[in-house]
């Protein structure tokens, strides 16, 4: 992984990669809006889309052609409210 991560999600995809998505990290810090992708056939991690707000602590489900992405906290005070979604 590109960044060390604590608090985020793994989604399995049907294309056989994962989606890693959030983290717990400094504000300053752009791995909480990081997201990246493994690839079980080449081992390797690729960053992808950047998140409008880094979260942690939020559930990511697969549902038909994307990943939505709910919740959480931005920092250890600060819920989250809004959902994102990422399209396959």
């Amino acid at each position: 992984m590109g960044c060390a991560r604590s608090h985020f999600t793994l989604t399995p995809l049907p294309t056989g990669q994962v989606l890693a998505v959030g983290e717990k990290g400094p504000a300053i810090d752009e791995c909480p809006r990081v997201s990246e992708l493994y690839n079980s056939t080449t081992n390797q991690w690729i960053s992808t889309l950047l998140l409008n707000t880094g979260r942690h602590k939020h559930n990511a489900v697969l549902i038909n052609n994307g990943v939505l992405v709910l919740g959480g906290s931005v920092d250890d005070d600060t819920y989250q409210y809004a959902c994102e979604r990422y399209d396959l």
